[in-house]
């Protein structure tokens, strides 16, 4: 499989504003009444649960001191996102709402149970049919991911930023090198890092890139030129444009 070549806005997060949090069922379905594709973040919980949520911890998105990892997905289910009544749902929850309708662009966090995690989604995603693709700043779980789903769209994601990932993944990170490893079938590129060296080398390795994160109209503009994958957020462009 492969990402179709025509132009597709994916919403970050889900279409969120002040009032509808990030990540939240509320968000995807304002993205799927605007027929944006979506893009999410998934981790896991204490009980190995796939729950679609950023943070590493809630606090920032809750108020609340938990580390997602260390927690069940019942005691998350105790928290509300922002000051709205949404709650940190599951992957499943996502499918359900979607059920095909938009493509799904969903992030792996990194996590120390890469194998366990991999294949729990495996289990999730094989019985889905909507059109998705999987992501992670991690090529290892590119790599796993590949390996037991070797038709599936995965992508790594690259940013310039100082870590405490060994330098070799900073590389990774940073240079897109050792594509030879994970054979990712996309490239996911913030923007500000984005420039014609990168370019030109992706070109060389025949993969498409998907860029974020975008803003504004300046941003679109310059993103327009550059990839047919937009992944967007703080306001509507298609509003925007009307």
């Amino acid at each position: 499989m492969k990402l179709e070549k025509k132009l597709i806005y994916i919403a970050h997060r889900g279409l969120y504003n002040k009032d509808v949090p990030e990540n939240s069922l509320e968000a995807f379905r304002r993205a799927l009444l605007k027929g944006y594709a979506i893009e999410l973040d998934v981790r896991m919980t204490k009980d190995e649960k796939i729950v679609v949520f950023h943070d590493s911890n809630t606090k920032r998105m809750t108020g609340i001191d938990k580390n997602v990892e260390e927690s069940t997905y019942l005691e998350l289910q105790e928290l509300n996102l922002g000051d709205s009544k949404e709650k940190i749902c599951l992957l499943e929850d996502v499918l359900l709402c979607v059920q095909g309708k938009v493509y799904l662009d969903i992030e792996i966090k990194n996590t120390k149970k890469i194998k366990l995690i991999v294949k729990k989604l495996v289990a999730i995603l094989d019985g889905y049919t909507g059109l998705y693709s999987l992501k992670s700043f991690n090529p290892l779980i590119v790599r796993f991911y590949k390996k037991l789903r070797p038709d599936s769209i995965c992508g790594v994601l690259c940013c310039h930023f100082k870590s405490v990932f060994p330098k070799v993944m900073r590389n990774v990170l940073t240079n897109c090198q050792y594509f030879f490893l994970y054979k990712p079938d996309f490239v996911a590129y913030k923007l500000t890092d984005y420039n014609k060296k990168i370019e030109f080398k992706l070109k060389q390795y025949g993969v498409p890139v998907m860029l974020w994160t975008i803003r504004n109209l300046d941003d679109l503009d310059q993103a327009l030129g550059l990839s047919n994958y937009i992944i967007f957020d703080s306001f509507d462009f298609k509003q925007k444009k009307n």
